[in-house]
């Protein structure tokens, strides 16, 4: 399994949405631990 960093940036920015959003933030944030290359892709070599 993979991890998932918040930055300062990203956490203050969560902490202004509502409850129903952090919880579909957090399922996805665990959804990306297990499947960490599912998705699009940014398109950029070096992400």
């Amino acid at each position: 399994m993979f991890r998932v960093f918040r930055s300062e940036h990203y956490d203050k920015k969560l902490d202004k949405l509502d409850k129903k959003e952090k919880i579909i933030i957090s399922r996805f944030e665990q959804k990306l631990k297990k499947e960490p290359f599912s998705g699009k892709p940014l398109g950029y070599r070096f992400f």
